[in-house]
């Protein structure tokens, strides 16, 4: 028994599973929250495989690690923890959650004016900042699992008969007893716990919750919500949901607490029904959340489909004698064939992946798919159609599935998709200006992010007047019309972070955190590190001899074009300018070479210069897209020398850097990630952004001059 004078006033328990960086956060919070307490801290790891371990050791040497060769569960590698918990009080605790420094003084006090209270629970938050209705729960009747399942209690949240699984008629601030918590944070007083002997370790994940409440309240103890202080819960970030195993395990739980609490109550029959029922809901659960994380490509079938209805329909005039002569069973097969070809190639591209935004990678697949389907129906004449129609469903179906996709990754707040956005996402740091000064530098080295910052503010950690600066912060993040807003928790609260997060919720802005002394940033549901710097030493996929080809072909293509647009008005070249001449030094690649330019505010002169670039591009001088117009540093390596471009990577990112080296990792970032495709996003963006590319030419050398 240990002494009460040196016993912990609380024992944490965390179960990790692969999410190193969460926990990291959840360590730091907890740290916070248990200033001034006397505490011991067990982490649990279920065989992870991303290097949680060693990740988190040497930053949390006063945690107790507990190693697991294989993966327990849920519930008996907590109970591995609260055999050796030794505290008044035990919080069973999510590796994805983040506390409030307030939060274990309020509940140890609640508790210790609560003497009959065995267990209670916080106000949990989205990552949104919206309230979590799993904070307090019902235990889950026949009837009130299946309102569940079909939906009734989504549509009708606030009903007491519909909503009783999460008590939704009652408000989040309403506290007192309820009969269920969320599993993500359970706190308890040790003796209960021990009492009822922990989880039942026949749940391997999930229900596991409802089952020790159950159970909790049948041994005479209550079980509280106190609404008074709150966490921030992420929310499943160690399990997929469109896995068939994470399905099983889950309504196998549901089955699993029913067989165990219910079994005397219903005949043999009824309990077989139920269990088919869940095993049944488990596979609907399955596809339905697969098809929702595949919903793009699902949406580029929808389009392809429709383009050849269209096409059909166009081909008949829109006559319905002609539409009804055509619709056979060899058209029916060529809708077969050709979402089967598109499936192959977006597999192929990597578009079957969950949540795959890739605009050209949904392109390449229409292109290609319609090829082969082309060539199949070439030498399969038994399903051989109208070329008219198939002409009109490809440019139908390549133009709409390109429209849609570049819809969707311009409305993404990820700072991942940089290709395809034509703004760069709009971000406000929040912390002290010397940390927020180092995280700006940081992000504009990250070459292959298209973020701006938008601005910096600080929370004053002035008690009374915290309120007063959160509501500044929103205004400031709606007046530069934020994306992204940062708090760099160093320097900012855990509780500022959450009031913050509940002020910024109607504004539509991604929230994420960089945890203090750490390298990444968290967001709801990704990382990034910022320390992932391109490798010098790794192969440049500009230097690929086919990515060459391709991009001379493209230069030959605009130059000759540029010819011919520019005949009609050829005279004006034998005009003399009167415009200042300049001698540009460009690098073709293999040597410095100078061209001639006007500054062009004649419009002779205007015609002299783009005829003049475009005998460039012909000439291999200069490249549409490439490094700027400066003679290149003496400290670059000769590898990393690349044509000039009358744009470039660099040019369009200008903005973001203020160093020699931050503009080295942005030509090292385009050289290996080159492909005609980014070229093309690159030249897209400057057009757009309404950039003259002679201008820019002239610009880059002027700016270059000055780094």
């Amino acid at each position: 028994m240990t002494n009460s004078k040196d016993q912990p006033d609380i024992s944490v328990i965390i179960v990790n599973y692969n999410v190193k960086e969460f926990l990291a956060n959840c360590l730091q919070s907890v740290r916070k929250a248990t200033e001034a307490l006397q505490t011991e801290i067990f982490v649990v790891d279920n065989a992870s495989s991303d290097g949680s371990i060693p990740f988190l050791k040497h930053r949390f040497k006063d945690v107790t690690f507990i190693e697991n060769r294989e993966n327990l569960g849920f519930g008996k590698a907590n109970n591995q923890a609260i055999q050796k918990a030794n505290g008044r009080y035990t919080l069973l605790l999510n590796p994805d959650t983040l506390l409030q420094e307030d939060t274990l003084h309020i509940l140890r006090n609640y508790m210790d004016e609560h003497k009959a209270c065995g267990a209670c629970g916080c106000k949990i938050l989205n990552p949104d900042g919206t309230f979590a209705p799993e904070s307090r729960r019902s235990i889950p009747t026949v009837s009130a699992a299946v309102y569940k399942a079909i939906g009734l209690t989504a549509m009708f949240p606030k009903s007491r008969h519909f909503g009783s699984y999460y008590q939704g008629w009652k408000d989040e601030d309403e506290g007192g007893e309820v009969p269920v918590l969320s599993g993500s944070f359970m706190f308890f007083r040790t003796e209960c716990l021990k009492q009822v002997g922990g989880f039942d370790e026949r749940f391997f994940m999930y229900g596991e919750d409802i089952d020790l409440c159950y159970r909790v309240s049948n041994a005479g103890w209550q079980i509280h919500y106190v609404p008074d202080t709150a966490i921030i819960h992420y929310k499943g970030e160690s399990t997929k949901k469109n896995e068939l195993a994470y399905n099983r395990v889950f309504n196998n739980a549901i089955y699993t607490f029913f067989d165990k609490h219910y079994t005397s109550r219903y005949s043999h029959l009824f309990k077989f029904i139920i269990f088919w029922v869940i095993q049944l809901r488990a596979l609907v659960s399955f596809f339905v959340n697969n098809i929702y994380s595949r919903r793009y490509v699902i949406a580029d079938l929808l389009i392809l489909n429709l383009s050849l209805l269209t096409g059909m329909f166009i081909r008949a005039s829109f006559d319905p004698r002609g539409i009804l002569s055509m619709l056979n069973p060899e058209f029916l097969w060529l809708h077969l064939l050709w979402s089967l070809l598109y499936l192959f190639f977006a597999q192929a591209y990597g578009l079957l992946k969950e949540d795959a935004f890739s605009i050209v990678g949904s392109l390449k697949a229409v292109f290609f798919s319609f090829l082969m389907l082309v060539a199949i129906t070439f030498f399969i004449r038994s399903i051989a159609f109208s070329r008219i129609i198939l002409a009109v469903s490809f440019i139908l179906g390549i133009t709409f599935v390109g429209i849609v996709r570049f819809m969707r990754v311009n409305r993404l707040k990820s700072t991942k998709l940089s290709r395809g956005k034509l703004n760069p996402l709009q971000m406000v740091l929040v912390g002290d200006k010397e940390a927020a000064s180092s995280l700006k530098q940081k992000i504009n080295s990250k070459a292959g992010w298209q973020v701006q910052i938008a601005g910096t503010a600080q929370i004053i950690n002035n008690g009374r007047e915290d309120r007063s600066e959160i509501e500044k912060l929103r205004e400031m993040v709606a007046f530069r019309s934020a994306d992204v807003v940062v708090f760099l928790m160093e320097s900012v609260t855990h509780k500022q972070l959450v009031e913050s997060i509940r002020e910024l919720h109607s504004l539509d802005v991604e929230i994420k955190v960089v945890p203090e002394s750490m390298d990444f940033i968290l967001g709801k549901s990704d990382v990034e590190y910022f320390d992932t710097l391109p490798a010098p030493d790794l192969d440049l996929n500009y230097n690929n001899p086919a990515q060459k080809i391709f991009k001379r072909l493209f230069d030959v293509t605009v130059g000759l074009a540029g010819y011919a647009l520019l005949l009609p008005v050829a005279w004006a070249w034998f005009f003399r300018s009167k415009d200042k001449r300049i001698r540009v030094p460009v690098y073709d690649g293999h040597q410095m070479r100078q061209i001639i330019l006007n500054s062009h505010s004649s419009f002779a002169g205007k015609v002299s210069n783009r005829l003049r670039i475009c005998n460039a591009l012909l000439s291999g001088a200069i490249s549409l897209v490439g490094a700027p117009a400066d003679l290149p540093s003496d400290n670059r390596q000769p590898e990393y020398r690349y044509r000039t471009g009358l744009t470039g990577y660099v040019q369009i990112n200008r903005d973001r850097i203020s160093e020699n080296h931050e503009r080295e990792q942005y030509h090292l970032h385009y050289l290996q990630k080159y492909s005609i495709w980014l070229d093309l996003d690159i030249l897209f963006k400057a057009l757009i952004r309404e950039e003259s590319l002679t201008g820019a030419l002239l610009d880059s050398l002027e700016s270059g001059t000055k780094m």
